[in-house]
């Protein structure tokens, strides 16, 4: 017998009354980090995991069509229950626990009242409006302290994974949607892709690491005990995530950036993230356009329960005269109108992770700025109004000279129009989105007191506009007659006698700031408004304008394709893989421990390729080692340090087993396996090392001993 053949007898002998490691466990776990868009991770902990497929039985009712079309609903519902478990009781369907039976029924109704909301067809699904209408209309009954927005790929714009999880990161919950898309053909070199459904998901973890993407959710299509009539355990989809340049049409137009999800080219339907809602707690944000060195933005949000900038105050300090700044679609960004000296004014954008500064373009005498509902910038000069697209290189799209001196200007959503107000000519005009044609103007009565730095708000719940002139210590609510004019009426506000900003919130409350700090009000039954006594953003102190974060979606009933808007339940293994990691309160982590014995090319290394997550594939490598040699594991339930070889045994030797890959050519080898998906092995420790057989290694078996590596087996 060999000497290596006699390494497994060695070791066992030696340390045979050794004993296993009790598993480690921890409580309630969140994580969230960013370096850069290429390096982050994001994970949410007791994120509900309800399922779309509820059948009829006994004294149970249960989804239309037996919830087959029903993922819209389903991962929406499942964001409304963990707002209601984390802190916000009074969001239906309340507080509970949703893995229990006996909340089994009560889930059942609360989806199928949430379809009826989004208008959910039992064979078809659910539209991006009826998604989007559904969970803003949800929030808006159920306390009003949360905004929703809902944005799909349309044009050359397309959600992606690094997008989504970045508005996790600043503070919202998401759920997201994959389209199945067939190439057609190629364009300028890229696919040409066609959708033939969708499916929708909640976000649970997002990790990347250069290239390697991985994207975790609560699938509702899903029920792994294959019981429609009882809840299933909660678990994570592990999806693999690559972005790739593709185009919905065969042009220019549709050329974007999309996510593609478990991708495999050989296969002739592709997953890929095409939409997503991000629902997070009210916010408001500040500017104060100072000077050279004292420009600042403050975002100030009175309600949590994720992190991020969503509670407390947080400021951005930064040279130059702030001009105006606005909030991002996807309210990870902050973009500004910065000047300095008496060079032209820089539109940037100022991320809200990193707190990095990125200039777009030089817009000369831009001065103010609005945010379209379809993603578009515009931007209004002395006598210029532009549209901009701040992800293009070639950003301004669209120019037109205006034809009266403008001041202030807003958008409506509902309209899709550009309005802008003209103190001097006292006019309000009405442009297009898309600026191709004139402005539709309207006269404002003289009884209006304009003519300095008034200020234009529309409020989104019944689309009348407000002006607040700086002469004036009252606000005046427009009309417009049949012939197009406005009709104004004064609202002199009880106890604000020098408003300096206004702005309104999703169900219409209206903001004002007086003597620094916002005040709110609210229309009583009455007609009457009437300030809100415990409103929490009466609490900050604000110097400049103060704006209200609202609820937005850029859905466009062009983008609502003919037929199934979902995909069937059975067909999703074949398009995403079928890879579940139940839930455990362990997190799944490596640890590398204690020191290896060299060979020929220095000490070995072992580490974790990736988390040891149950249910998944999951690898170590070694690297440094003796090419061609056949190394041999050790896997044990405790880490040891014994003297063994002339090295150190680091792991209890319950298993040990030869590996019949050689060490590659350059020093590494990777050994792979699938954790089973058995929540009793949540928190169980393994403990690893490796022997390679090395002429250079000293003692008597001639073994270069890696480290040990501690593998804690979790979700």
């Amino acid at each position: 017998m060999s000497k290596h053949q006699n390494v497994r007898a060695a070791l066992l002998t030696g340390i045979a009354a050794l004993g296993g490691a009790v598993p480690a466990a921890v409580g309630d776990v969140e994580t969230a980090a960013y370096i850069d868009d290429s390096n982050y991770v994001y994970k949410i902990v007791h994120m509900p995991d309800l399922d779309q497929s509820r059948a009829d039985g006994g004294f149970l009712s249960g989804l239309p069509g037996n919830g087959n079309a029903y993922c819209v609903p389903t991962s929406t519902v499942d964001l409304m229950a963990y707002i209601a478990n984390h802190g916000f009781p009074e969001v239906a369907p309340g507080a509970g626990n949703w893995q229990l039976s006996s909340m089994y029924q009560p889930a059942t109704d609360t989806i199928e009242f949430m379809g009826q909301l989004m208008s959910t067809h039992p064979q078809d699904g659910t539209n991006g409006n009826g998604w989007f209408i559904g969970a803003w209309a949800w929030i808006l009954t159920h306390g009003n302290k949360f905004v929703v927005n809902q944005y799909s790929a349309n044009g050359n714009y397309s959600p992606t994974m690094t997008s989504m999880t970045k508005t996790a990161l600043n503070g919202s919950i998401v759920n997201f949607a994959y389209g199945r898309y067939e190439v057609t053909g190629s364009f300028a070199g890229l696919d040409v892709i066609d959708r033939d459904g969708g499916h929708c998901v909640t976000l649970s973890r997002s990790l990347a690491a250069g290239n390697s993407r991985l994207l975790f959710c609560r699938d509702p299509a899903h029920p792994n005990d294959g019981n429609p009539y009882a809840q299933s355990q909660f678990a994570d989809r592990m999806l693999t995530a690559q972005d790739r340049a593709v185009t919905t049409s065969s042009s220019v137009y549709g050329i974007k950036v999309m996510t593609a999800i478990n991708y495999d080219p050989e296969n002739e339907k592709h997953a890929y993230l095409d939409g997503y809602l991000a629902i997070r707690p009210k916010a408001g944000y500040s500017f104060q356009p100072g000077g050279p060195s004292s420009s600042f933005i403050q975002f100030i949000g009175p309600w949590s329960f994720l992190g991020g900038h969503s509670s407390g105050e947080t400021s951005f300090e930064f040279a130059g005269l702030l001009n105006d700044a606005v909030i991002g679609p996807d309210w990870n960004s902050f973009f500004t109108l910065v000047s300095v000296d008496d060079l032209p004014v820089d539109l940037c954008q100022l991320d809200l992770l990193s707190g990095e500064m990125i200039k777009i373009a030089d817009i000369p005498d831009a001065e103010t700025m609005v945010f379209g509902r379809k993603r578009g910038l515009y931007v209004k000069t002395q006598d210029m109004l532009l549209m901009v697209d701040v992800m293009s290189e070639d950003p301004i799209q669209q120019a037109t000279d205006l034809p009266v001196p403008c001041d202030q200007m807003c958008y409506d959503d509902a309209r899709d129009e550009v309005i802008l107000l003209s103190s001097e000519a006292k006019k309000i005009l009405r442009y297009p989105e898309d600026l191709g044609a004139e402005p539709h103007t309207s006269s404002i009565p003289e009884t209006v007191p304009l003519g300095g730095e008034d200020l234009l708000a529309l409020n989104p719940a019944t689309g009348e506009l407000w002006i607040l002139p700086e002469s004036s210590s009252c606000l005046y609510r427009l009309g417009f007659d049949e012939a197009g004019d406005a009709i104004a009426e004064m609202v002199c506000l009880p106890g604000i006698s020098a408003p300096t900003s206004v702005d309104f919130d999703d169900q219409g409350h209206l903001y004002v700031v007086q003597g620094g700090r916002p005040a709110e009000f609210m229309m009583s039954e009455s007609g009457a408004w009437t300030q809100v006594d415990d409103s929490p953003w009466s609490a900050y102190q604000t110097d400049g304008p103060f704006r209200m974060l609202k609820s937005r979606t850029n859905h466009d009933p062009s983008m609502d394709e003919p037929g199934p808007q979902h995909i069937d339940p059975a067909e999703l293994v074949d398009l995403v893989g079928d890879v579940y990691i139940p839930d455990c309160e362990t997190p799944a982590a490596n640890e590398i421990y204690g020191e290896g014995k060299k060979g020929s090319f220095g000490v070995p290394r072992l580490v974790g390729v990736d988390l040891p997550y149950i249910g998944a594939p999951s690898s170590i490598r070694v690297e440094n080692a003796l090419p061609g040699a056949l190394p041999i594991l050790v896997l044990g339930f405790s880490s040891v340090a014994v003297p063994f070889d002339g090295g150190t045994l680091l792991a209890a030797p319950q298993i040990v087993l030869p590996l019949p890959v050689p060490i590659a050519p350059d020093g590494t080898v990777v050994i792979q396996g699938t954790i089973p998906p058995d929540t009793t092995l949540c928190g169980v420790e393994l403990f690893h090392q490796i022997l390679v057989p090395d002429p250079a290694a000293s003692g008597f078996y001639g073994l270069a001993l890696t480290n040990g590596l501690k593998r804690t087996l979790g979700s």
